[in-house]
């Protein structure tokens, strides 16, 4: 409510803090959101390891985006220790195989850019293309 301002004044301090105190009781999408909110800065200052943390206890209920963005965490070194090998395991495995498009086009672009994994223009097609086929093209124009 306070982040999106519906029925109450916008207020960051006070969604971060309802974020949080949900966050803490396990709600995955709170912990994606904090995640979010720490990695890019969003009206707090950025801090990768607070994102890292929260992405990853989000991963560890199978959250497939948080999945995706804690391994490129790894991938970048970023609030982590940088182990390619661990962005390995944590993207090409988890989301795309669950089906999740944003997944699918992640590892696509993955492969695109050769982070974490060998560069094979192949390969991100065919992620690419399985993202496309749950008429999620979107994804794919706006992040290549």
């Amino acid at each position: 409510m306070y982040e999106l301002s519906l029925g109450v004044p916008g207020n960051d301090a006070e969604a971060i803090k309802w974020h949080r105190k949900a966050a803490e009781t396990g709600e995955v999408r709170s912990q994606v959101a904090l995640g979010r909110i720490y990695s890019k800065g969003e009206t707090v200052p950025q801090n990768y390891i607070e994102a890292a943390k929260w992405y990853r206890k989000a991963a560890e209920q199978g959250h497939a985006d948080a999945q995706v963005n804690i391994g490129i965490m790894y991938d970048k070194g970023q609030g982590v220790t940088q182990k390619l090998r661990r962005s390995r395991e944590v993207v090409p495995q988890k989301p795309p195989i669950q089906g999740d498009p944003s997944g699918q086009v992640n590892l696509g672009l993955m492969y695109t850019q050769g982070h974490g994994v060998p560069q094979d223009h192949a390969e991100a097609r065919k992620w690419y293309l399985k993202a496309a086929e749950q008429g999620r093209a979107a994804l794919i124009s706006n992040s290549v």
